[in-house]
């Protein structure tokens, strides 16, 4: 039977409809199970991936098809999909078997390149860790290699094996490297902080999270961190710069950008640098001079510290990606006006 038409007609049917056709529902079975068994290096790994998870679902913890998987595990281990699919699912349901840690996961371990799947594996089985498993997590920490999602646990597991001043470095390229809207990177910034609290890097790091304008509702880690930039910044405020480009201070922006939003209304953050330094009447080199960290302007960073402090104090609306007053910012702009 047509691999197509299997899928429709197993797939398609729901449980009563195929516990009323049993001898249908076994044959369909049979079937998809005869396609997994197909050794042709045509088949499809992403297809393969499918059809074995859904008949894991139907026929449950069956032996047949843990042997299924473990077969197509050399063919297949590379694949993204079947990683994915069957070996997570296959890695968490033995991960109490002694047996399957020593026979199958460790060396499976050993022997495949890091990915995601393989973090999450190396987490799952952390009690029975090899020399050698241990060993690659290190080298993939020290390649540099930042493209999985999953990295900040295998650095967390690794402490307990790698020097700490690798793992700092590693850590700190990491959050250098990564978008901080990643799910994982206030967390990681957060631990961080505690462990270097005077860190300057990782001070400009907090820095750069609080320059991306967050407003409005925030998770608890994305607030600690915002928090955090903004205790250090109380003693460790870029000045120098500034004052040599002779830009005005932090009150005489935050009262500035008070009353420009007052004026306008809502708006989204790059139509405020502009308006609010002809406000000041900077010249081009004011206006463009960017931080000696990263390229975002010393004028742009010093507004952006601006609203922050009007955020603070409970003048902003929590509307996103566009920087607007509330009823409390309103008033607040008209009693500076009449003062």
């Amino acid at each position: 039977m047509a691999w197509g038409v299997v899928w429709s007609a197993i797939f398609g049917l729901s449980t009563s409809e195929q516990d009323r056709y049993p001898a249908l529902r076994e044959t369909l079975i049979r079937d998809a199970f005869n396609y997994l068994e197909r050794t042709d290096r045509e088949v499809d790994p992403a297809r393969w991936a499918v059809i074995w998870s859904k008949l894991q679902k139907l026929m449950g913890d069956s032996q047949p098809l843990v042997d299924l998987a473990l077969h197509a595990m050399p063919r297949f281990e590379a694949e993204t999909s079947f990683q994915k699919r069957v070996l997570v699912q296959l890695f968490h349901d033995h991960q109490d078997d002694r047996h399957f840690d020593e026979e199958i996961v460790v060396p499976w371990l050993e022997r495949v390149a890091v990915t995601n799947t393989w973090i999450t594996t190396f987490a799952l089985y952390r009690h029975a860790l090899t020399e050698a498993a241990v060993e690659k997590g290190k080298q993939f920490l020290r390649s540099g290699d930042n493209r999985f999602g999953s990295w900040p646990i295998l650095w967390r597991i690794l402490q307990r094996y790698e020097d700490g001043k690798i793992l700092d470095d590693a850590a700190i390229a990491w959050l250098h490297a990564v978008s901080p809207k990643t799910k994982a990177w206030p967390a990681l910034l957060l631990e961080m902080l505690e462990r270097r609290p005077s860190d300057k890097v990782l001070f400009d790091l907090a820095n750069r999270y609080v320059e991306l304008g967050w407003n409005g509702p925030m998770p608890d880690a994305v607030r600690a961190v915002a928090e955090a930039a903004d205790r250090r910044s109380s003693v460790e405020r870029p000045q120098g710069r500034a004052k040599a480009l002779g830009l005005p201070t932090y009150n005489d922006i935050e009262a500035a950008l008070l009353q420009h939003l007052n004026k306008v209304g809502a708006v989204v953050p790059a139509k405020v640098y502009g308006p609010l330094a002809d406000e000041f009447a900077l010249d081009f080199e004011q206006r463009t001079t960017s931080r000696p960290d990263n390229s975002t302007p010393v004028w742009n960073n010093r507004v952006q510290w601006a609203r922050r402090a009007l955020k603070d104090k409970g003048y902003l609306s929590p509307r996103l990606r566009v920087w607007e007053l509330n009823d409390a910012g309103v008033t607040a702009a008209l009693n500076a006006r009449l003062s």
